[in-house]
């Protein structure tokens, strides 16, 4: 199996650009070479309207329907999938917020039921970038992309001190009960946060690009296993500026652990992406996937915005849509699968034996949490009398 990658709308880490706020990586697949065998048919199609390569944004709504329908059967003859992921920016910043302050194994005061199981976590995610205003959000944003560890820590704490000024305006004062306790442990508990990335590649690791990389990633292991078929290479459309952070992760991905794991609800993980793969940095002139790769693309992104686009592309589309996977890291988007997911827990009867039930559960939880508290409580205090017994003997 063989994988072609692009991606548009990159602003790198200025993600509050109105301009641009959707970040898309698409991905075509297919089971055998798609360079190597479709290199002169698509060769010939960009000749005849006029260019050297497919490329969407220079060819145009025109020159593209006039090669949409070739395209379209030059696809089916190759059997194509496809996989699209599309990534809102301001999204990521929300994941990232909640991340910081509710994640149990760094904040011992957090719930960890609420991080843990995926549609409490999603939801406490946006009702808690909810809170947060647009300028604290960009001054979050920026201290998290902070090369300097001791502002990165100021940031954070100004922060968390900016949202435990509005938590007593908020409606919602029984989700200010469960995020109060976190946020101030994290106030008064800094060291215990991981905030500053050390190093290019992991601040990286935070942005749309490698985001939409590991979206994509998903979708190609589930097609690798759909077709039971190892993904021999991914090749990616030149990236001056990210290749060696996507090159690192996909060294990750490919080397983990291919054992499945069970988490909450019942869902299952296994870390191994594209196992044994090779990854590749290629230009799209040398590509003839990533050529079509950023056709379809363009198109999409068009679709997306509400743009027209010609008879044939559309009709192309309609087939790509059939035969694709998408991955929406968006508010509307988990919102809406989650809906799709567990709706029937929220709208069918509940016997008041489980509920006793639940609440027994979440007392031994919230019980687990204080005892976890106080323990880094009396180890903080521990440390400190050591250091001082330290300083007092350099004295």
């Amino acid at each position: 199996m063989y994988v072609f990658i692009d991606e548009s709308g990159n602003t790198g880490a200025h993600l509050f650009d109105e301009e641009q706020p959707i970040f898309l990586t698409v991905a075509l697949m297919t089971r055998t070479d798609f360079d190597e065998i479709y290199s002169r048919p698509i060769s010939n199609l960009a000749r005849e309207v006029g260019d050297t390569q497919l490329h969407g944004a220079k060819l145009g709504v025109t020159r593209i329907e006039e090669v949409a329908r070739p395209l379209h059967k030059l696809l089916q003859r190759a059997d194509a999938r496809f996989f699209i992921s599309r990534v809102e920016k301001r999204y990521i910043v929300a994941t990232k917020m909640f991340d910081l302050l509710f994640d149990p194994g760094e904040n011992r005061a957090a719930s960890p039921h609420i991080y843990m199981m995926r549609p409490l976590r999603i939801t406490f995610a946006v009702k808690f970038a909810a809170i947060v205003t647009e300028e604290m959000a960009k001054a979050f944003w920026v201290s998290m992309m902070e090369t300097n560890a001791d502002r990165a820590r100021g940031g954070m704490l100004q922060f968390c001190d900016h949202v435990l000024a509005l938590l007593p305006g908020v409606k919602d004062q029984g989700l200010v009960r469960r995020i109060r306790p976190a946020i101030e442990w994290a106030r008064q508990n800094p060291e215990a946060i991981y905030f500053h990335s050390d190093g290019r590649i992991a601040r990286q690791g935070h942005l749309p690009n490698l985001i939409g990389f590991g979206n994509l990633m998903d979708g190609v292991e589930a097609q690798s296993e759909a077709w039971r078929r190892p993904v021999r290479r991914i090749r990616h459309d030149r990236q001056s500026e990210f290749g060696p952070a996507l090159r690192f992760w996909h060294q990750l991905y490919a080397n983990a652990s291919p054992e499945r794991v069970p988490l909450m609800m019942g869902e299952m993980f296994k870390a191994q992406r594209a196992g044994g793969s090779t990854f590749e940095i290629s230009t799209s002139e040398a590509s003839p996937g990533i050529q079509v790769t950023d056709i379809v693309m363009w198109l999409f992104s068009r679709l997306n915005r509400k743009r027209e686009i010609g008879l044939d592309s559309w009709r192309l589309m309609q087939w790509v849509f059939r035969r694709s996977r998408q991955n929406d890291f968006s508010f509307d988007g988990v919102l809406g699968a989650l809906d799709a997911q567990y709706a029937h827990l929220m709208t069918e009867p509940i016997d008041e034996a489980r509920l006793d039930t639940a609440r027994e559960q979440l007392a031994i939880i919230d019980a687990a949490t204080m005892e976890r508290v106080e323990s880094y409580r009396v180890e903080k205090i521990a440390r400190q009398i050591e250091g001082d017994k330290t300083h007092q003997f350099r004295g």
